[in-house]
């Protein structure tokens, strides 16, 4: 598929588009014809060997590669590093990883960053990015296995580190939180403070 085509299809610039072409493990397809051929093009291309899966817009044709095997891998590169900078204080379990996709074509890998119950929605539900109020990514918590922030919103892992948008939030209403963030950051901002002052950070 041509740079100029992509471009049109997804929006990308010309060179987003480029960067977006330069592929080693797959392929993407716009397919333009019926959902029966369709189908019937995808049982063609598994009989020949090839692993087809549905994206949001394109399907995708690769061999043994997903983005599951990619986040595995990218993962272990990862450890390997930190364990090269600082083997004492910087170790491989250390590490955590977190996926979000939304189509068949991530399922591999939000299994791979240890996500589960993965189920279809007929409901068409947001795109991850289109809205600004998306929560709950780096939220609160007493338990530093099941949180990355505690009361304070501050992070279990980097104590100088203070998280004040919607990731904090453990749940939310459907919408307005704006207030909230604000509050949220006051009071934050606040505690950092006077951890400051005490020489705590």
């Amino acid at each position: 598929m041509k740079e100029e085509v992509i471009s049109q299809i997804t929006g990308l610039s010309l060179q987003q588009a480029l960067q977006a072409n330069t592929r080693e493990y797959g392929e993407p397809i716009s397919w333009l014809g019926v959902e029966s051929a369709k189908q019937v093009f995808i049982q063609w291309l598994e009989e020949q060997g090839g692993h087809v899966l549905q994206g949001g817009r394109f399907l995708h044709l690769s061999g043994f590669c997903d983005k599951g095997k990619a986040l595995a891998w990218l993962t272990e590169e990862y450890k390997k590093q930190q364990v090269q900078q600082d083997e004492k204080e910087c170790t491989a379990a250390a590490l955590k990883t977190i996926a979000i996709g939304d189509s068949e074509n991530d399922v591999a890998m939000l299994e791979a960053a240890g996500c589960t119950n993965i189920t279809a929605t007929p409901v068409n539900l947001t795109k991850p990015g289109n809205r600004i109020h998306e929560m709950g990514s780096a939220r609160m918590g007493r338990d530093r296995d099941t949180s990355v922030l505690n009361g304070w919103c501050q992070a279990h892992d980097v104590p100088n580190l203070f998280i004040t948008d919607g990731s904090f939030m453990t749940s939310a209403a459907c919408q307005n939180p704006s207030l909230t963030y604000m509050a949220f950051s006051a009071r934050a901002a606040h505690y950092a403070a006077d951890l400051i002052e005490q020489g705590v950070i």
